[in-house]
């Protein structure tokens, strides 16, 4: 007699036979052709080309429901952002000035989008803190903001078997719970190199652990502090492949090259008048094809004292 369902320790194996005929349901797709539920990402890039900003930026979307560079999130999301980098006025102006382009000002009294900050980070207190606060959120998404230093400090990013240690047993034990749907982690690059790496993955710290670990990677290329970036999908498990994509940062917030509709409409919510060239200087560059599209939808106008929602 074959067994075809086995329990051991909370753990089921299941027959080939079952699976044939009994296959599992397809994980949700949280963020359209990138990020599954049950699944992790990471993004990498050197210092300053803007990986925080990029995980804020996805914090935002997913929190509300607004889709992410083109890409459709499904629903919108419970997420905590811990991050150990910034003081915490930072990390709030930051929050609340991406809040005012991605949402166009609306209220957000009802957005969970949640943030957890310390620094210094210490492993054994904050841990436990932040996976009380996930349980009282109800947390399906979270952000960790670097890697680097929310790790225990003994765990050598440049070890490979610390890091695949820590990564799946000690991150993985201490935080996934039934709530938790997907894991973000920003990690560095950190391997000097005088030429491009023929795969970026190469270099991040801890390169074959995270290699094994990670189920989806994005490479944010760029010159630091530059405004504009290339998104290179590295790895996707479960979507087709993806192409390279280009973005312009528009101040906090990440936007497709040229798309320049929602820093407008953001500009021109607080309904006064606004010249064409106030506008170019708040949003980081020309915003006539914006003004012009915003027009022809009805939703924006020029009166005596400059453009304004109509």
């Amino acid at each position: 007699m074959v067994k075809h369902t086995l329990t051991l320790q909370h753990r089921t194996f299941r027959s080939v036979w079952k699976v044939l005929t009994e296959p599992v349901a397809e994980p949700s797709v949280m963020l359209e052709g990138l990020l599954r539920e049950g699944s992790n990402l990471v993004i990498g890039g050197s210092a300053g080309v803007g990986k925080s900003l990029f995980v804020t930026n996805l914090g935002w979307c997913l929190a509300t429901g607004r889709p992410f560079l083109g890409m459709e999130v499904a629903r919108p999301y419970r997420v905590v952002y811990a991050q150990a980098e910034m003081n915490e006025w930072d990390v709030e102006e930051r929050l609340r000035k991406q809040g005012e382009v991605i949402t166009g000002g609306t209220d957000w009294s009802d957005v969970p989008y949640y943030y957890f900050s310390r620094k210094p980070w210490r492993w054994s207190p904050d841990i436990v803190e932040l996976t009380e606060v996930m349980d009282e959120v109800g947390c399906e998404v979270l952000i960790l903001d670097p890697l680097s230093r929310i790790k225990p400090s003994e765990v050598s990013e440049n070890d490979n078997d610390k890091m695949g240690y820590f990564l799946n047993e000690t991150l993985n034990r201490l935080i996934v719970n039934e709530a938790l749907k997907a894991l973000v982690i920003v990690h560095h690059f950190g391997k000097p190199s005088g030429e491009q790496p023929r795969d970026p993955l190469d270099l991040l710290r801890g390169a074959s652990a995270l290699r094994d670990w990670m189920e989806n990677f994005i490479w944010v290329g760029g010159k630091r502090h530059a405004p504009d970036a290339k998104l290179v999908f590295d790895k996707v498990r479960g979507f087709a492949p993806r192409d390279n994509l280009l973005v312009q940062r528009r101040g906090l917030v990440f936007q497709m090259s040229g798309d320049m509709r929602e820093p407008v409409l953001a500009v021109l919510a607080d309904g006064a008048g606004h010249s064409k060239g106030e506008m170019n200087e708040v949003c980081g560059g020309d915003v006539s094809e914006a003004l012009k599209g915003l027009v022809e939808e009805g939703l924006v106008e020029r009166g005596s004292k400059g453009w304004r929602l109509r």
